[in-house]
């Protein structure tokens, strides 16, 4: 929560995407106007290659970044600002990346900021004995994934629609206010991108 104070602060009012990209490419939290002592800032995203809620989290940053290179209006892999800002973000992130588990129990030391999926958010929220010391901030635009069973030609497996409802999936009413994830072409061409030039 301290940190999220002086983000709000370095954005000089809600936190964006864009800002929050802005303040993980300036490297430290005092370039952020935050104390020396906290050193680098620490941005925890799945890996997007081979994870699914690492790339909704890189189209969610593409997004607000400029919402032309997450619908497929603009390409991503041409615009040299967005590549330089990405690139800011990338270096932030630690490797390997910790679990949120693993981030709450350790605290800001491990990572300062986690972007995630809010069905694995709140699952892992829920049981952590350190919740009180965290918050969750939705920032716009608010990307919605959704979770569907396909079995072509028989039934789906039994359990496993009752299996994600505890999981957070069986919301079953759209997110106010949220966009659909981008289309697999543009997330195919994100995750090349972050691959090949970022990464």
């Amino acid at each position: 929560r301290e940190r999220l104070a002086v983000l709000r602060q370095a954005c000089g009012g809600p936190l964006t995407w864009r800002c929050l990209g802005d303040a993980a490419g300036r490297g430290t939290w005092k370039a952020n106007r935050g104390p020396d002592a906290w050193g680098l800032v620490k941005v925890a995203l799945a890996d997007p290659v081979t994870e699914s809620d690492g790339l909704a989290g890189l189209a969610a940053v593409t997004f607000g970044f400029k919402p032309e290179l997450a619908t497929g209006v603009e390409d991503p892999a041409q615009n040299d600002d967005f590549q330089r800002w990405l690139t800011g973000l990338a270096r932030a992130i630690p490797h390997p990346t910790p679990p949120l588990a693993t981030v709450l129990a350790a605290g800001p030391a491990v990572a300062d900021v986690y972007i995630g999926l809010e069905a694995n958010v709140d699952s892992v929220l829920r049981t952590s004995a350190r919740r009180a010391e965290m918050e969750v901030v939705y920032l716009p635009p608010v990307i919605e994934a959704t979770a569907v069973l396909v079995s072509p030609g028989r039934a789906a497996p039994g359990g496993l629609r009752e299996a994600l409802a505890p999981a957070g999936w069986d919301r079953r009413r759209p997110t106010p206010g949220a966009l659909p994830l981008a289309t697999a072409k543009t997330l195919v061409g994100l995750r090349t991108l972050w691959r090949d030039s970022v990464r």
